[in-house]
């Protein structure tokens, strides 16, 4: 009985492994992983630290992302040498600001070597406000204010300028790009709603200021107001303000504050904070403490 039970096994196991398929003929280059595509690594780089965030919301981590000044002083004051062209000449991507935030542009980029990095100008098509007072740098005379990005729709077209480019340069990743843009937009369509209702809230305040950098926003938001730079004189300027009861003193510079404590008191005024550029500031952290200073005032009166 025995032997009958080994011989029964046995069949029944060479059955079984004739009826499976043979291990020699299995193709299993379906069980290999799909190696990943292989992502462009571009190096770009941006004149100031506002457009390197912007470029930082549209590539997140995917590129090598640098700045070349912290704020728009050292812009405007540099001085390129051999070393910066170069250097600049071998990036894949150059972002700038453009419209006198760097006097130097336009002799720098025609200096550059093309053949490798592509070119942008972050405020291509934006609708500028021309200085009352034309500002030199050396041999350049500025005539437009270049601070565009406190009108949002100025700055919504900047940053499609950046994603245009970032397309361009990446073709296959376009869609990544398209994606990263629309999300942004997203996140400033809250503060958009927020500068309306804004405005009709200060619809029976006048803006008084002094710096020029503010008037983007100033207009942006659809306030009246009065340019001290656009006075001609003390009497006119009084008689601007004297009938009026609701004033805003808007400045970005702590130093405004000081210099016109006198007229500030003399009229009543409310100074009100407007952040122009701030190193360590997003676009959307710019909105919000804006928006959080006219917000302010409007508690206190309350």
């Amino acid at each position: 009985m025995k032997k009958l039970f080994y011989v029964i096994t046995l069949y029944m196991l060479t059955f079984l492994y004739s009826c499976s398929p043979a291990q020699s003929t299995v193709n299993n280059e379906w069980k290999k992983p799909i190696e990943k595509e292989e992502q462009v690594a571009l190096n770009i780089v941006t004149t100031n630290k506002f457009i390197y965030n912007m470029t930082i919301e549209l590539t997140k981590d995917r590129h090598y992302v640098s700045y070349m000044f912290k704020d728009p002083a050292q812009g405007i004051n540099f001085k390129y040498t051999d070393d910066s062209l170069n250097n600049i000449s071998k990036q894949d991507l150059f972002i700038y600001n453009g419209v006198g935030l760097e006097p130097w542009d336009k002799d720098f980029i025609d200096s550059l070597s093309k053949s490798k990095v592509g070119i942008t100008s972050a405020s291509r098509g934006v609708k500028l406000i021309s200085y009352n007072k034309e500002k030199k740098y050396g041999k350049r005379t500025i005539k437009d204010n270049p601070y565009y990005w406190l009108n949002i729709d100025n700055y919504k077209i900047s940053i499609l300028n950046i994603k245009n480019a970032l397309q361009d340069k990446d073709p296959r990743n376009s869609d990544y790009y398209e994606k990263n843009f629309t999300e942004h937009l997203k996140k400033i369509e809250p503060y958009e709603k927020d500068f309306k209702k804004v405005s009709e809230d200060f619809k029976e305040y006048v803006i008084f200021f002094n710096e020029e950098e503010l008037e983007y926003f100033i207009k942006y938001i659809g306030l009246k107001n009065i340019n001290s730079s656009a006075v001609k004189n003390n009497k006119d300027l009084e008689e601007k303000l004297s009938d009026k009861e609701n004033i805003l003193f808007m400045y970005n510079n702590s130093d405004e504050l000081k210099k016109n404590e006198e007229i500030i008191k003399k009229y009543n005024m409310h100074p009100v904070k407007i952040h122009v550029y701030e190193e360590n500031f997003t676009y959307t952290d710019l909105l919000k403490n804006n928006l959080s200073s006219l917000k302010n005032i409007k508690e206190k009166k309350e």
